[in-house]
This record gives structure tokens, C-alpha cells and sequence, in this order.
């Protein structure tokens, strides 16, 4: 099985959140993936900080222990789908909450996050959230 984990679950683990990285130690390095969405947003958080050198530093050193995989075509045409599904069903999430659960289905992964009223909304999508 294949986790993609989600902005939320960086920054707990760059605080050091108590268990969290006991769980991460239970996996294979090749199964935890980082998303480029998920790599986008924390740039965007450095880059509006007040600490940009220390967090620059803090993420630098997080995202160096795990793949990042790259938003492709295939990530991109589950994105369409979901997409226009949800808006039918007047069920729509967060901009970036959709690239992520798109780039899950594509990697056939499980999102870990602590969003999960955002990602229940994806139909098919599995969900895990390791800080509850």
C-alpha cells in the first residue's frame, strides 16, 4: 500500500508531533510519497513567512527523506472527473484539496491527512488520519 501525505501531515511532523513518526517508521521509504501540490504549498507557507531561513532549512531537511511525485497526466485527468463530479453534486472542495486527492487516485494511494471532512467528499478516495 502507497500513502501520499498531505500539507498537514508535513507540518506536524516538522513540530515533531508526538507518534507521528513512529508511524512513518512502520512503512517503506518507497511507500510514503509527497505530492508537487503538497511541495507547492509549503513553498507558498515559506515564502509568506516571517521565519523563511529556518522554515527553508526545517523543510529542506523533511522533504530530502521522502519521494516526491510529480503531478502528471494521468493525476490531471482524475482531477476533471472529480472535479466536475463534485460541482454536479454541489459538493466541492478546497482548489488544492482536489489536485491531491486527483494525484492519490492516480498513484492508487491512501491520502493521510488530518483534513479528512475535505476528502470524504471524493468518491473512491481512501483516507487515513495518523494524528487523530
Amino acid at each position: 500500500m502507497r500513502y501520499l501525505l498531505d500539507t498537514n501531515l508535513l507540518i506536524a511532523l516538522s513540530k515533531e508531533r508526538a507518534g507521528l513518526a513512529d508511524r512513518l517508521a512502520c512503512h517503506s521509504a518507497s511507500a510514503i510519497l509527497i505530492s508537487s501540490v503538497v511541495v507547492a504549498e509549503i513553498e507558498y507557507g515559506i515564502a509568506k513567512s516571517v521565519r523563511q531561513e529556518h522554515n527553508r532549512h526545517v523543510f529542506d531537511t523533511l522533504l530530502a527523506g521522502f519521494n516526491v511525485a510529480p503531478f502528471d497526466a494521468a493525476a490531471a485527468r482524475h482531477y476533471g472527473f472529480i472535479r466536475a463530479q463534485l460541482e454536479r453534486e454541489g459538493r466541492i472542495i478546497g482548489p488544492h484539496d482536489l489536485l491531491i486527492a486527483a494525484h492519490a487516485l492516480a498513484l492508487d494511494a491512501v491520502v493521510v491527512t488530518d483534513n479528512t471532512g475535505e476528502f470524504s467528499r471524493v468518491p473512491g478516495l481512501a483516507i487515513e488520519n495518523w494524528l487523530a
